[in-house]
């Protein structure tokens, strides 16, 4: 929680004119906020379309279990929330990196910090077109809803493409900032999520474009069904997802050392024009 603090800050035409400094702590909280939010994204909706007999119980895919309603505002309300915290996080983390880089002055360690930033906010753009367009891969009719499948993906596509490339930029910052990186834990075990994660994304991406999608639609007036072959990219994509949400956690020993103070200059705030 924030702890303002007030002082004089000068004079301005024989009036003290108030600053207020806020003083931010415990901003390890902001990962595990974004973690418990995206995890509730996704099994909130899958419990609900479960009940309603709209998917299996067994492995369907994240975008199904979210995509009718009324699981699918329960779908965008949480991943937005989770885009929202997202985007704060990913801006102090940035400025973190640029504080710690300050005496030091590494090219390197600028121009990956602005990228991973850049990537980061694009992951958060795509959380937020995902969360606006929720569908599964055909609606309830058997058809396809193309004005919104088509956004989903595209934002899906944004939040994991991107995503993970914004793990490995992070990877690579960690090396350039930490000089004890040969020993430390969190960057191996950003590396193996890293690994993990895209090897599950590809897996992912490869059955989509290999299987017969026609072989995924249902009989009429049934829930959403999947053929045996298609088992292995629904895992994949439960993995891809989770290892992401758990890489968000390797973040907070960095939010915890950090401690961030908002000035508010009233300076002139106020002030009456003759």
């Amino acid at each position: 929680m924030p702890a303002p603090v007030s002082n004089t800050n000068g004079l301005c035409n024989g009036e003290a004119k108030e600053a207020r400094h806020f003083v931010f702590r415990n901003l390890h909280y902001l990962p595990i906020a974004a973690f418990v939010s995206s995890l509730l994204a996704m099994f909130v909706p899958y419990a609900i379309s479960v009940y309603l007999g709209d998917t299996p119980a067994i492995l369907p895919f994240i975008s199904d279990a979210g995509g009718d309603p009324p699981q699918s505002i329960v779908f965008g309300l949480f991943l937005a929330a989770t885009s929202f915290v997202a985007v704060i996080g990913m801006y102090m983390k940035y400025l973190m990196v640029r504080q710690q880089n300050r005496h030091i002055r590494d090219h390197r360690v600028d121009t990956v910090n602005r990228w991973s930033c850049i990537a980061g906010l694009i992951v958060c753009l795509g959380g937020l077109i995902v969360s606006l367009s929720p569908t599964g891969h055909l609606r309830k009719d058997c058809t396809w809803y193309w004005p919104m499948f088509v956004p989903h993906v595209i934002g899906a596509v944004m939040i994991f493409g991107v995503g993970y490339t914004a793990t490995l930029l992070h990877l690579y910052l960690h090396y350039l900032t930490d000089a004890r990186w040969k020993t430390s834990p969190l960057f191996y075990t950003r590396a193996l999520l890293s690994l993990v994660g895209i090897t599950a994304m590809i897996i992912t991406g490869l059955n989509w474009l290999m299987f017969d999608i026609s072989l995924m639609t249902p009989p009429s007036g049934r829930g959403k069904v999947y053929p045996q072959g298609m088992l292995s990219a629904v895992a994949a994509e439960w993995l891809m997802a989770f290892i992401f949400q758990s890489y968000v956690l390797t973040y907070i020993p960095d939010f915890r050392k950090a401690t961030f103070v908002l000035d508010v200059n009233l300076n002139g705030v106020g002030e009456k024009k003759e």
